[in-house]
């Protein structure tokens, strides 16, 4: 985790790393917990510089029905895909509470 004291590079890496290899999207609320233990604070801070770095163009948001947010890297997940994996993530992850 090379960019561990850099919150916003170890977001994006962290989402294109997951969208590429695994592949599948990154709850946004995974940050907020180990290995990363991130104030909501500094995510809300992140998701709001991406929103306005031209180099991060290729990290979205998808909004799940229940109205969680997964990050995905567009170069590695298809939008559509990507929902659809976010919605599956998402009601999953609802069961198991």
């Amino acid at each position: 985790m090379s960019a561990q004291n850099n919150p916003y590079q170890l977001i994006l890496n962290t989402v294109r790393e997951s969208s590429q290899l695994y592949p599948r999207p990154v709850g946004i609320f995974s940050f907020e917990f180990a290995p990363f233990n991130l104030d909501p604070k500094v995510i809300q801070d992140v998701l709001n510089k991406v929103a306005k770095d031209p180099k991060a163009k290729d990290i979205r948001v998808a909004e799940t029905s229940a109205g969680s947010l997964y990050l995905y890297s567009s170069d590695y997940l298809e939008d559509a895909y990507a929902d659809f994996l976010a919605e599956e993530m998402d009601q999953g992850e609802a069961e198991m509470l």
